[in-house]
C-alpha cells in the first residue's frame, strides 16, 4: 500500500495518490485513487485580425478563479486459472469539475463569462490472457461512457448557453503473438468499436441536438526478423475502415490499407542507421463534428463540421545515431504526408441577431478538410 499526498505552500494546488495491491493465492486485487485540485489565476488574450476589413482587436481577459477538481479511481481483479491462463475485470472512473470566471483586464467593461463543466468518464473491461513459451493471446471486451455537461453565462449581453455530450463506445480487441524461433516473431490482431454519440446545445430557451452512430474496424499483421547481429527487419500491413451516420442521413466513410516497415543496421557497436515508414489514423472529436455554434472567446464562435473524415498521418524517416560513452549524436530527416487534413478556417459571421444589434464584427471558426498536405 502506498499513499503520496502533495500540497503547495499557498494552497493553490493539492495532489494525493493512493495505490493498493493484494495477492492471495490465485487472486490479485488492484486499487488506485488520485485527487487533483487546482485553484489558480490565469491571464490570457483573444486576438482578432481581419485584413479585408482592416480590423485588429485584442481582448485581455483574467480568469479568477480557475478551479479544477479531478477524482480518478481504478479497481481491478484478476483470477489466475493456471500459470498460463488468467481472467480479469477492471473499472475506471474519472470525475472532472472545472469552474472559471472571466473578466476584462481593463475593468471598463462588465465581466465576460462564468463557466462550469462536468466531465464524467467510466470504463469497464473484461479480459482473458494466455501465454506460453511460444504463443501469447490477449482478448478483451470493454464499454466506455463519456458524459460532458457545460454551462456558460455571458455577461456582455446576458445570456446562458448549455452544451451536453454523451458518448457510448463498445469495443472488442484481439492480439496474437507467436515466436516461430529465436529470430522470427509474428504478431496479428484486430479491434472493432461501435460508438453512439449525442450532442445537445441550448441557447436561452432554444435547444438543438444532433447524434450519430459510428463503426470502426482495424486489423494488422506484422513480422519481425533478426537477420544478423547487425541487421533487423520489421514489416507489417494495416487495414482501417470507418463509417459514421447522422440523423439527417449524412454518412461519412473512410478506408485505408497501408504498410509499415522498419530496417535497422548497426556497425562498429557505436553507429546505427534506421529506416522507418509508418502511419497513424486520428479520428475527429465529438465537438469537431456536431454543428452547433458555441462561443469560445470574445467575438469568436466555433461550429463542428459533420462530414469530416479521420486524418491519416504517414511518416517516412531515416535516422543516423552515434553513441559512445557519454556522447550521443542523432540526425533524422523525415517526410510527412497528411491525408484528409483537418484545419480550422474563420469567416465573418454577421447573421446572428445579437451580432447585428451590437454592430460588431464576429467570426465563426469551422473545420475544413484538405485532401493532402506535405511537410
Amino acid at each position: 500500500m502506498q499513499i503520496k499526498p502533495k500540497i503547495s505552500f499557498d494552497g493553490s494546488w493539492y495532489d494525493t495518490k493512493c495505490n493498493l495491491n493484494l495477492e492471495k493465492g490465485k487472486n490479485s486485487f488492484q486499487f488506485y485513487y488520485q485527487l487533483y485540485y487546482r485553484k489558480l489565476v490565469e491571464h490570457k488574450s483573444s486576438e482578432l485580425s481581419d485584413k479585408s476589413l482592416n480590423i485588429d482587436s485584442i481582448s485581455l481577459l483574467k480568469v479568477k478563479p480557475l478551479r479544477i477538481v479531478g477524482n480518478q479511481l481504478f479497481g481491478g481483479y484478476t483470477f489466475h486459472i493456471t500459470n498460463n491462463l488468467q481472467f480479469g475485470v477492471d473499472g475506471y472512473w474519472d470525475l472532472y469539475r472545472q469552474n472559471t470566471q472571466e473578466s476584462y483586464e481593463d475593468g471598463l467593461r462588465s465581466n465576460y463569462e462564468r463557466f462550469h463543466e462536468k466531465y464524467n468518464t467510466q470504463n469497464y473491461k473484461a479480459f482473458v490472457d494466455y501465454k506460453d513459451s511460444v504463443n501469447k493471446v490477449q482478448w478483451s471486451m470493454s464499454y466506455n461512457n463519456e458524459d460532458v455537461n457545460d454551462i456558460d453565462t455571458y455577461y456582455q449581453k446576458f445570456r446562458i448557453t448549455n452544451q451536453k455530450a454523451v458518448k457510448d463506445a463498445y469495443n472488442t480487441e484481439l492480439d496474437y503473438v507467436r515466436n516461430i524461433n529465436q529470430n522470427i516473431e509474428m504478431d496479428a490482431g484486430f479491434k472493432y468499436s461501435h460508438v453512439k454519440n449525442i450532442g445537445i446545445y441550448g441557447y436561452q430557451n432554444a435547444t438543438s441536438s444532433d447524434r450519430y452512430n459510428g463503426n470502426s474496424f482495424s486489423a494488422f499483421s506484422e513480422a519481425s526478423f533478426i537477420l544478423s547481429n547487425a541487421l533487423t527487419f520489421d514489416f507489417g500491413i494495416n487495414l482501417y475502415d470507418y463509417q459514421r451516420r447522422f440523423e439527417d442521413g449524412t454518412e461519412v466513410n473512410s478506408f485505408h490499407f497501408y504498410p509499415k516497415t522498419t530496417i535497422s543496421y548497426s556497425w562498429n557497436k557505436v553507429n546505427n542507421l534506421t529506416f522507418d515508414y509508418s502511419s497513424r489514423i486520428n479520428e475527429p472529436s465529438l465537438w469537431n463534428l456536431l454543428p452547433f455554434v458555441r462561443e469560445q472567446s470574445p467575438d469568436v464562435y466555433y461550429a463542428g463540421t459533420s462530414n469530416l473524415k479521420p486524418m491519416k498521418n504517414s511518416i517516412l524517416s531515416l535516422e543516423y545515431s552515434y553513441s559512445k560513452g557519454n556522447a550521443y549524436l542523432s540526425i533524422s530527416p523525415y517526410y510527412k504526408q497528411v491525408s484528409d487534413l483537418i484545419v480550422t478556417m474563420a469567416e465573418n459571421f454577421p447573421e446572428m441577431d445579437w451580432c447585428l444589434r451590437e454592430l460588431r464584427h464576429r467570426y465563426i471558426v469551422t473545420g475544413k478538410q484538405i485532401g493532402r498536405a506535405h511537410v
